[in-house]
């Protein structure tokens, strides 16, 4: 399930993105800065400000994702590069991939694709304290849950 968590989803943003034009190869393999020289009238000049419209991409339960933190962040991490590899070939846009989510240019807007899954909310409240394992709220999974689903929640009632 996809659910946009932005502002701009729910109609409640007061300054929406605009769509700007994207550069003609806005990220090119062969350098590894993403802010490229920009000349107008030649002057340098720095690319538009593009604010990100944040989607939350939620992943069913299933038993297949790893039982450790870390190896469930590099799943997901791997995963992200496949997204954005996929995104790139079959529908031209230019997809940037980071270990937390993926950047997608798409006519003139710019989405951050972040993935939600219920079981890495678990894996952060999970404690082992002398071989018994105990579950308890930390900031970082209030924060996740907060943030992967109360949030789409919200922003689909908001909509809806």
């Amino acid at each position: 399930m996809f659910a946009g968590v932005s502002p701009v989803f729910s109609y409640s943003d007061p300054v929406a993105p605009v769509p700007c034009a994207a550069p003609a190869r806005p990220w090119q393999r062969a350098s590894t800065c993403l802010v490229k020289d920009l000349q107008r009238d030649g002057l340098q000049t720095l690319p538009d400000y593009v604010p990100v419209c944040k989607v939350v991409i939620e992943l069913g339960h299933s038993g297949k994702w790893p039982g450790d933190i870390h190896a469930f962040r590099c799943l997901k991490a791997a995963f992200y590069l496949q997204l954005a590899e996929r995104l790139n070939k079959q529908y031209g846009n230019a997809c940037q991939a980071y270990n937390t989510h993926v950047d997608v240019l798409r006519d003139g807007i710019t989405f951050r694709l972040e993935i939600s899954h219920p079981k890495e909310i678990t894996l952060l409240r999970r404690n082992i304290e002398n071989g018994v394992v105990k579950f308890r709220d930390t900031e970082e999974s209030f924060q996740l849950q907060c943030d992967t689903v109360l949030l789409p929640r919200l922003r689909g009632a908001l909509h809806g």
